[in-house]
């Protein structure tokens, strides 16, 4: 009787272990030609929404992307959002702290630099297929509205 546990255990995590394979993918970002820094990638496979991966570009606008568990990508179809925020402050350092003595909060302005249509799942356009044929370097060429096509 536990030989035959132990033949079960063993066929499953045999099966188990070749399902999950995960590829190494790198991408470059730019945004009107030029390298995108610091943009937050995300990628959302489209079989399972709960199944995601991100990765942050550096300062050439390559990024690699990692999931929950571990680096690299399960196959399969994700749709990718690009996003970068930067914070504007409106006031000095002086005035940021003169504010904080006297128990206010100041919130500095927050813009997203890229175009609405990247940065959300709905609207983006921007696809990526992994698999054992498919390329494992891609690129994102983001275009800025006010730039022509």
């Amino acid at each position: 009787m536990p030989y035959r546990i132990c033949v079960i255990l063993s066929c499953c995590l045999v099966v188990g272990c070749g399902s999950s394979r995960l590829y190494d993918v790198r991408a470059v970002v730019t945004l009107d030609d030029k390298p995108l820094a610091g943009a937050e990638v995300s990628l959302f496979l489209m079989s399972d929404n709960a199944k995601s991966a991100f990765g942050i570009t550096d300062e050439d606008g390559q990024v690699t992307f990692q999931t929950a568990e571990t680096d690299g990508l399960l196959p399969g179809t994700y749709i990718v959002t690009v996003s970068k925020t930067v914070e504007e402050s409106m006031l000095s350092n002086n005035e940021i702290r003169a504010l904080a003595e006297v128990g206010a909060r100041y919130r500095p302005r927050i813009t997203e630099f890229v175009p609405e249509k990247y940065t959300r799942r709905e609207n983006s356009n921007l696809t990526l297929t992994i698999g054992y044929w498919s390329p494992q370097n891609w690129t994102f060429a983001l275009r800025s509205e006010k730039s022509s096509p």
